[in-house]
């Protein structure tokens, strides 16, 4: 299978110039000292803080990763919901609030059993493990959905894709 390479001749009479898939740069920042992280490395090279859930991305995707990003330790300072899966079939439970959020606060003063796993129906104990930080598809906007199937009952396309779907 032969590549096509999109090259475009060099206007100063160097090597031609190649087309590059774009990159975006991201860079990550110690929360603890404010220093960038060099590269992949998950150390603080300053600091030696681990870079976790609490060191900034720039760009930021909370869209994608609410909960942090891939790679990333927990921390010990945030007050986001905790997330853990079960240990006998991974599936993960409802996350809990934080035991120092307000909701994590109630929670402690009208204390409810613990989760059940929607899969296998195992209680959440202390062998279920933190779940691990993963990307999250968001729910598709309702408003945008109803333009698109506006559009698609405009152009008669909606009959012949239930025709084919059956």
């Amino acid at each position: 299978m032969e590549t096509c390479v999109l090259t475009i001749p060099s206007r100063t009479g160097g090597q031609p110039l190649v087309r590059k898939k774009p990159m975006q740069r991201v860079r990550r920042t110690c929360h603890e000292c404010a220093t960038l992280f060099p590269g992949s490395v998950k150390v603080c090279p300053k600091c030696e803080h681990i870079r976790c859930t609490d060191c900034p991305r720039d760009p930021a995707k909370k869209r994608k990763f609410p909960d942090g990003y891939p790679g990333d330790a927990y921390s010990a300072t945030s007050t986001l919901p905790r997330k853990y899966s079960c240990h006998r079939c991974l599936k993960v439970f409802p996350a809990i609030p934080h035991p120092q959020s307000p909701e994590g606060i109630a929670a402690a003063l009208n204390p409810s059993p613990p989760p059940n796993c929607v899969r296998c129906g195992h209680e959440k104990c202390s062998e279920c493990p933190r779940a691990p930080i993963v990307r999250v598809e968001p729910a598709p906007d309702p408003e945008i959905l109803k333009r698109v199937e506006a559009k698609l009952a405009a152009l008669n396309v909606v009959a012949s894709v239930k025709e084919v779907g059956a």
